[in-house]
């Protein structure tokens, strides 16, 4: 996962202007530096969620092919099968859409008085706050662990939905699994997994959880974790982990080393090593006393679904962009669906802004595509969050 600061590029180019005010640079020069900095901020951010969030067709949608699998029979040369049906049961997720906004503003003497790359130092903090409602945007989709009923799509027509988790025995139908055949029983069924003292079969178990629903695609199962259990997870017997790149090992047969290097400057959003069929790594946005395993890229249903505004059709569908008048090439299509992005009140003058804000919504998609542990306690319990 790239750093999200990767932008700070783009801003060190203004202080060769520290001698001039904001106002003496140009409103429109600086315009275009800070969305520049905006642009770079929004593609680092669909780069670091994409391999486990998709964008959904529609606010209302399905995951999975809940059918039952039909028997072969056995006859002979004459024999003919008696028909057989298999019931399609698929089960609806929804998706919410939520403007989430930051008022951060300034009067003419203000752009009078203060340099661009102070002025781009504010924005820099709107990105800040952006990528952390963003982890709690994730978290409070993952590791809730009942089905929000009463969702009002307030921002499109008031239209009430359910809000699904992860598998949460709410009798949802399960597929079998496409392999061995095993069946769930949905009103036992749970992605939702505790113990009083984490040890390495509770891990392994969370693994197993999302593994034993059979995935195909060419994704891999990345088990995240808080830093926090980062030395109690490398203690495992089975973890292999991943080495420092500054250092040369010496390996026998028998003390294997997994095939990676690991991030030693960036300690809190980084790939650790690799547990039975899981690679594992550290998140910011897991919280302690948490973890959870997930499918991460291939080509099958993401395990969390990003609903973003694109301005008709309930907040969802784009049409395509039509050419400008007397032109064969279509209208510049300006900030993408969701993307973080300042609200002026004039187009022609960003910089007279309200407020930056960002449209969107994260719910899961694939209930069955992760699974989540409480270390705890004996029963699952919903974190509290405060962001």
């Amino acid at each position: 996962m790239p750093p999200i600061y990767g932008t700070l590029q783009v801003i060190d180019t203004l202080k060769a202007y520290n001698n001039q005010s904001v106002l003496q640079y140009g409103e429109d020069n600086l315009a275009a530096f800070l969305q520049m900095l905006l642009d770079a901020h929004n593609k680092l951010v669909t780069e670091m969620f994409s391999r486990f969030m998709g964008t959904p067709p529609d606010r209302l949608t399905t995951y999975g092919t809940n059918m039952s699998v039909p028997r072969m029979i056995d006859i002979d040369e004459f024999g003919l099968a008696d028909a057989e049906k298999s019931p399609l049961a698929q089960d609806v997720v929804g998706f919410p859409l939520r403007r989430k906004q930051v008022v951060l503003q300034w009067t003419r003497d203000y752009l009078a008085n203060t340099t661009p790359y102070q002025l781009a130092a504010q924005v820099l903090a709107i990105q800040d706050a952006d990528i952390l409602d963003i982890y709690a945007s994730i978290r409070r989709a993952l590791f809730t662990a009942t089905n929000n009923t009463t969702y009002v799509d307030r921002l499109v027509d008031n239209a009430t939905f359910t809000l699904k988790r992860l598998v949460n025995a709410d009798g949802a139908v399960l597929p079998p699994q496409p392999i061995g055949g095993t069946t769930f029983n949905g009103a036992t069924h749970t992605h939702y997994l505790a113990t009083a003292s984490l040890a390495e079969a509770d891990a392994l178990a969370l693994i197993e959880t999302v593994r034993e629903h059979g995935f195909v695609g060419g994704g891999k199962i990345v088990v995240a974790i808080n830093k926090a259990q980062e030395s109690a997870y490398r203690a495992f017997s089975g973890f292999s982990a991943y080495g420092d790149p500054r250092l040369v090992y010496s390996v026998t047969p028998s003390t294997p080393r997994a095939d990676g290097a690991v991030d030693f400057v960036n300690l809190e959003d980084r790939a650790i090593g690799i547990h039975s069929a899981a690679e594992v790594q550290v998140k910011p946005w897991v919280p302690a006393s948490y973890m959870t395993a997930y499918i991460e890229g291939g080509v099958g249903m993401p395990t969390l679904g990003w609903r973003a505004f694109r301005g008709n059709n309930l907040g969802q569908i784009t049409p395509a962009p039509q050419p400008a008048l007397g032109s064969s090439s279509p209208t510049p299509a300006g900030p993408g669906p969701g993307d973080l992005r300042i609200v002026a009140d004039l187009d022609r003058y960003p910089l007279h802004a309200r407020a930056s804000e960002r449209l969107y919504g994260v719910s899961v998609w694939n209930r069955l595509g992760a699974a989540v542990l409480y270390i705890g306690g004996g029963a699952y319990v919903t974190p509290t969050f405060t962001t």
